[in-house]
């Protein structure tokens, strides 16, 4: 027994949705939708090779804008700064345990230590961070 065009859609669209699990995003799960929907349509319609691939590029279209308005309400991040390290510290104020000398020193927070710029100041004092380019932290 031969498989029909809209069986052929239906297995591209289990198996785009089943390599979706293996890989990170969602974007397959929309392109297997559109193939599931594409066989459907298929299978009700009978319409030519290429009004299947027309069928197929619409309902991909369709689909991928309105999962990606979908998806795109709980990809919302509560912390923008979450892999902008550099970009929580600035503002924060930090005391020096070891000396700026010549406009350059190292800072220490929490267990990492960071390269930090700015007026020559001994060991002790306040510093606030103002600004950050690279892993290099501007202070004053």
């Amino acid at each position: 027994m031969m498989c029909s065009s809209s069986c052929i859609w239906l297995s591209v669209g289990i198996i785009l949705m089943g390599v979706e699990l293996l890989l990170p995003g969602v974007f397959l799960l929309w392109l297997g939708l559109a193939a599931i929907i594409t066989s459907g349509l298929t299978w009700a319609l009978e319409p030519s090779g290429t009004w299947q691939a027309i069928i197929f590029a619409l309902s991909s279209g369709l689909m991928i804008r309105i999962g990606s308005k979908a998806w795109g309400n709980f990809a919302q991040s509560t912390s923008p700064n979450l892999n902008r390290r550099t970009a929580t510290l600035i503002g924060k104020t930090f005391v020096l345990d070891n000396p700026i000398v010549d406009g350059h020193g190292r800072l220490k927070i929490g267990d990492s230590v960071w390269s930090i710029e700015g007026p020559d100041l001994p060991a002790g004092t306040h510093v606030r961070v103002t600004a950050a380019v690279g892993n290099t932290l501007t202070v004053e």
